[in-house]
């Protein structure tokens, strides 16, 4: 048997009003759709130049190997352990709509310029200096989209890493 605790009448409407209060938040809020991807090219030999002026396309931050390099407006100067092009969709790619920004990473990295002979110059760069090319996709609230078959048919044909980052809220 289990001994009843009394409580006082306004401990115990508190207490229900405190968890009204707390069903009704979590029932309402709603998190907002983030979408983005990041496509990065590291290596020790990598030329940040190079890569830039292969894919026609501003970095969002890239550097080389033994370059100083600052990550944050309050993170000390560091020297770079390796080389690093980095671009990430949600500065360039207005919409938080998944598939525009895969496109706008396929037509960098396959078309670049509108020239597919480029993306031949893209893959023996990364041969020829040992560069591995990363891919991640960024998804926060919503359900997980499935990737298009032509899509990862194509990211097959580069030495790419893809990685998917989901979260959800439910």
């Amino acid at each position: 048997m289990v001994p009843r605790i009394a409580l006082s009448y306004t401990m115990m409407a508190a207490s229900r009003t405190n968890r009204a209060r707390m069903l009704a938040t979590s029932t309402t809020k709603s998190e907002p759709i983030v979408r983005f991807a990041t496509f990065r090219v590291a290596g020790d030999r990598l030329l940040p130049d190079e890569i830039t002026a292969v894919l026609q396309t501003p970095p969002t931050i890239a550097y080389q190997k033994g370059e100083k390099v600052k990550f944050g407006p309050r993170s000390p100067e560091t020297t770079s352990k390796t080389g690093v092009w980095f671009l990430s969709t949600d500065k360039v790619v207005p919409s938080q709509n998944l598939d525009d920004h895969l496109r706008y990473i396929w037509k960098m990295a396959f078309v670049p310029g509108g020239d597919p002979l480029r993306s031949l110059i893209f893959r023996d760069i990364l041969k020829k200096r040992n560069l591995k090319a990363h891919l991640t996709i960024f998804i926060h609230g919503g359900k997980k989209p499935a990737l298009h078959p032509s899509f990862e048919a194509m990211l097959k044909t580069l030495p790419m890493d893809v990685q998917i980052d989901f979260d959800s809220d439910e």
